[in-house]
């Protein structure tokens, strides 16, 4: 099953909006319809017509290529979990540290993000971060894609630290 996004335009482009939020707003000017067939733009269209005020076009679209969204949230087991979920998760220290070590006034830190910082949109998602406070290698940073990685990064980390200590 295909799914289509109906996008809603009003008079500025800075306020598009979906069309489902457009329900109860103002109306709005034009309604565009991407979809991969005339056929179903004017189904789509057609949905749409009982909502207020719409100029209608409905056209075939050959050369846009709608791209499938990764998901954006991860829990620590990197499975995709809905934003609100992941909200709770943040807020829960324990579950955010994966480790911490302290090496004279260097701090190395290892948390789970939860959201996807791999912007390439190539490769797996990077939810796990390193980071280094203090020291020659202050602000260093490493991000992962497991928790085991993270570990393991967050070990290699400690010990470049500690070669910068000696």
């Amino acid at each position: 099953m295909h799914k289509y996004k109906i996008t809603a335009l009003n008079a500025a482009p800075h306020r598009r909006r979906d069309l489902l939020e457009l329900a109860d707003a103002t109306p709005a000017h034009v309604l565009i319809v991407f979809a991969p067939d005339a056929e179903t733009a004017l189904q789509l269209a057609e949905q749409a017509r009982g909502f207020k005020a719409w100029t209608t076009f409905a056209m075939r679209v050959e050369s846009v290529r709608v791209e499938e969204r990764r998901p954006m949230h991860y829990d620590r087991e990197g499975l995709p979990i809905e934003a609100e979920m992941w909200m709770l998760l943040f807020e829960d220290h324990d579950y955010k540290r994966v480790e911490t070590s302290d090496i004279g006034e260097v701090r190395v830190s290892t948390v789970w993000l939860g959201i996807d910082h791999n912007f390439s949109k190539t490769g797996q998602p990077l939810i796990f971060e390193t980071m280094v406070f203090g020291g020659e290698l202050d602000h260093d940073c490493a991000r992962y894609t497991t928790e085991a990685e993270a570990r393991a990064g967050h070990v290699a980390i400690v010990q470049r630290v500690r070669e910068t200590l000696s």
